[in-house]
């Protein structure tokens, strides 16, 4: 396709904050807020032009639906979904660490290396499953935002509908894929990457990545540039972007739902201020801004002696609290470029699947 021709597909991009920009075969783009608004609208000079019109116009994106085919506008099959990271340097990440980690398998599986194929494979459905879980968590604004719009019910302020439990429980499974992922990585990294450096036995494949960090530790391992990476990430003190990630999923797993750990925590509804398209509805759901301490607060119990302690402590805005969408996309785009870096340390070359024959695919099927 020639650039100026437009491709026949919808395309519905992702905001932060649970909006859509909706773009069919065409150079319109519409925000839809419900079928009592009017939808603020927009052009686009050529095709891809459209994330980075979207960015400029200050919104954020999560992620685009390519409705490619008539059975995925019909809703037989999902639309192709590509997370989107604006801010990664490596902004292809998310599909190019599948197609990687794929293609490992692959080619351990004609290598006959089984114990590769194993984790490689692992990992290639791990990395697809963080990337739709994103997806689903940016449904689930969606919809508690489209109702909030459709029902002319959206104000400033916070909320709970029936829609924000789903908000909830996304972010949490989010954040349980996020870190399946994380110790799939250090497995990997201990069996075929620093598995001649570390003390550990031959045997030694399943692995956490605090144990990994604890095993680096132990064996000085200084001058391997996977290995000073991922304890520098996995350093608390020094901030670590995968050390807070595991704060907040030791949360979820072993203490509290984050919208109950410092507070009752409530879905907030405001503004994103834009300089073309006026003030748009926009909700987001505040996570602990330090989950290191409120992990050690809640390992001793409730922080609260009192119920009326509690329901003054839920009264209070904290400022600095992420919003668990905007941070999940950051560390979605974060363990997306890791994966990418640890799958060129592999002791095989990736190879993409193809098919030669017709008896391959009714083998494969």
């Amino acid at each position: 396709m020639t650039e100026g021709k437009w491709y026949n597909v919808t395309r519905i991009v992702h905001l932060v904050g649970g909006l859509r920009a909706i773009n069919k075969a065409g150079s319109e783009v519409v925000i839809p807020l419900g079928s009592n608004d009017p939808m603020p609208t927009f052009s686009i000079d050529k095709y891809h032009d459209l994330p980075w019109v979207l960015i400029s116009l200050g919104f954020k994106i999560v992620g685009i639906d390519y409705y490619e085919t008539s059975q995925q506008a019909q809703g037989y099959y999902p639309p192709t979904w590509y997370p989107f990271h604006a801010d990664q340097e490596n902004k292809d990440a998310p599909l190019n660490a599948e197609n990687q980690w794929s293609w490992l398998a692959n080619a351990a599986f004609k290598a006959e290396r089984i114990e590769l194929m194993d984790i490689c494979s692992r990992m290639a459905f791990e990395i697809r499953a963080c990337n739709l879980r994103l997806r689903k968590l940016s449904e689930a604004y969606n919809v508690e935002l489209w109702s909030l719009c459709e029902q002319q019910q959206f104000s400033p302020g916070k909320v709970e509908t029936l829609n924000s439990f789903s908000i909830y429980l996304e972010t949490h499974d989010l954040l349980r894929e996020l870190c399946t992922l994380r110790d799939y990585l250090a497995e990997f990294v201990a069996a075929f990457v620093l598995k001649s450096s570390l003390n550990t036995d031959d045997k030694i494949y399943l692995m956490s990545m605090a144990s990994l960090i604890k095993q680096i530790g132990k064996a000085k391992i200084t001058a391997n540039s996977i290995a000073s990476e991922l304890c520098g990430i996995t350093n608390e003190s020094e901030g670590g972007w995968l050390a807070k990630l595991s704060a907040y999923r030791d949360l979820v797993v072993h203490y509290v739902p984050l919208g109950q750990a410092t507070k009752k925590e409530f879905v907030v509804r405001g503004f994103l201020p834009s300089s073309n398209l006026g003030n748009l509805p926009s909700i987001n759901f505040p996570i602990p801004s330090n989950p290191f301490s409120v992990k050690q607060v809640r390992s001793k119990g409730s922080p609260f002696e009192t119920v009326s302690d509690w329901i003054e402590a839920s009264k209070q805005d904290d400022d600095s609290a992420p919003d668990a969408l905007e941070y999940c996309l950051y560390s979605v785009g974060n363990m997306m470029s890791l994966a990418c870096k640890i799958a060129k340390e592999a002791p095989i070359l990736p190879e993409m699947p193809t098919f030669v024959k017709e008896v391959d695919i009714e083998e494969v099927v």
